[in-house]
């Protein structure tokens, strides 16, 4: 169970990378469109 969480922690921060990293390109909608997927990769999984 820890390993899992650990690696939930892990994914969730890629995506925040990930989202700021397209922010820091494109700005608008960046930040949603990481929400949005993070939320649909939350509901795949769950």
């Amino acid at each position: 169970m820890d390993v899992w969480v650990s690696g939930v922690a892990e994914t969730a921060r890629g995506f925040i990378r990930i989202g700021a990293y397209l922010s820091d390109i494109w700005q608008t909608g960046a930040i949603d469109y990481a929400d949005k997927m993070f939320i649909q990769y939350f509901k795949e999984t769950a």
